[in-house]
């Protein structure tokens, strides 16, 4: 496995608080060391005032302590008490290394002798405090953005959608800043789908107003006038087919964005599917006087959701049909590749302009607010659903000539392509 960014962090900064404690004990110890021919002056001063002391007593060292004291700063005497006496005070006294001298009068003292060798335990010193240096500088750089994520998880979970830290992570690249940014598509995505929800719920009941407010008044009229009966329940059965089939969409799409489907996948061509839909297309399209053709016929067999897609073509094929004016031509041009099917489906219609193109898949999105227009604004969104469910793509384009509107369709082949049909569900 390949070593990831945080590991060569982590490597680096391992190997430089190593390479410090490592360099810094060695200075130190440089500076501290003690010069031989230093210490061997020093041994031989001590020596000196050992056999001034023995011999003549205090008095006769005392000058030589005195000016030792002020220059070389080497020697220093104490008493048998531990009391300082004479020399330099900075000597401290080792009862381990401290000479003992005796006085002719029979006093005793100690004789302490500077000794600047580096102590055993300063190496470790160095090395801990160049680690806990080093650890503090680590801690700090990776404990940061984690407590950035803590507390942006912290605030999605409260509701806040549109919290983001990769703002606070700065312009490091690593396992955490992808990680940040991994966060923020997802609380990003959070956020689209609370908005597509709530815009969902407005958008539902706003459709469902205009139908059980028609169902009210035509009770009320009926209520008042008996004699329209017929009249008025013509209109109930319209009204309630109208919910009926608008709760059915909804029912669908949110099924299909859920990811739960009941229909069953089985090996089938889609263009024996496309020409029938072309077909009902064609006659239906005769009322006002258009024309629905299919270009090339090439077999294109598959394992998919037969119903499913179906929805999905005959969605995008009706929805020209509905928006082209009278004796217009709505074109269905087919093409399979190795891997693809290619279709596409061109109208004469008024078109999109290019910044609404993708809007017109949301569900119930309708451009164009005509009423007279009947639809739902869900087909598209259904569609969309469902090609995407068999891993394919939509999207849509000006027609030719920039008139008109051209939506393209590619579903990709799916499972063995002998005669064998198998079922599964999809997920």
């Amino acid at each position: 496995m390949k070593p990831s960014r945080l590991f060569w962090k982590f490597f680096v900064a391992f190997c430089m608080a190593t390479a410090c404690s490592f360099f810094i004990g060695v200075g130190l110890l440089r500076m501290t060391q003690s010069d031989p021919a230093l210490d061997v002056v020093n041994a031989e001063l001590a020596n000196v005032v050992t056999r001034l002391i023995e011999t003549g007593g205090l008095e006769s060292a005392e000058p030589l302590l005195v000016q030792q004291g002020a220059t070389t700063r080497a020697l220093a005497l104490y008493d048998s008490e531990g009391r300082f006496r004479l020399g330099a005070r900075e000597v401290s006294l080792l009862p381990r290394s401290a000479v003992r001298v005796r006085s002719p009068s029979g006093e005793i003292y100690q004789l302490a002798i500077a000794n600047s060798k580096m102590s055993g335990a300063t190496p470790f010193l160095i090395g801990g405090a160049v680690s806990i240096v080093f650890s503090a500088l680590l801690a700090w750089y990776f404990s940061g953005p984690l407590a950035h994520l803590k507390r942006g998880f912290r605030f999605i979970a409260r509701g806040q959608l549109s919290t983001r830290v990769v703002p606070h992570v700065g312009a490091r690249r690593d396992e955490i800043a992808d990680l940040a940014r991994e966060f923020d598509g997802m609380a990003a995505q959070l956020e689209k789908l609370w908005l597509a929800q709530q815009r969902l719920l407005h958008d539902v009941s706003h459709e469902l107003r205009s139908p059980l407010t028609r169902l009210q008044v035509a009770v009320g009229l009926l209520r008042q006038s008996p004699n329209e009966r017929p009249e008025m329940l013509a209109r109930v059965e319209r009204e309630a087919g109208r919910l009926e089939r608008l709760l059915g969409e909804v029912l669908t799409l949110a099924r299909l964005k859920a990811g739960d489907t009941t229909g069953r996948v089985e090996k089938l061509d889609l263009m024996d599917l496309i020409a029938a839909i072309v077909d009902d297309a064609h006659f239906e399209a005769q009322a006002k006087r258009c024309r629905v053709r299919l270009e090339g016929a090439q077999a294109f067999v598959t394992q998919a959701d037969g119903e499913l897609l179906y929805r999905a073509y005959e969605n995008v094929i009706r929805n020209a049909v509905k928006y082209s004016p009278p004796e217009a031509d709505v074109v269905v041009r087919a093409r399979a590749t190795a891997r693809d099917l290619v279709v596409e489906v061109i109208d004469e219609g008024p078109g999109v302009c290019e910044a609404e193109r993708g809007e017109i898949f949301d569900a119930f999105r309708r451009l164009d607010q005509d009423q007279s227009v009947e639809g739902f604004g869900l087909g598209l969104a259904i569609a969309r659903e469902a090609v995407e469910r068999h891993g394919g793509r939509i999207w849509a384009e000006a027609g030719p000539n920039g008139l008109g509107l051209r939506i393209f369709i590619v579903v990709s082949l799916r499972g063995d392509t002998d005669d064998r049909v198998t079922t599964r569900r999809l997920g």
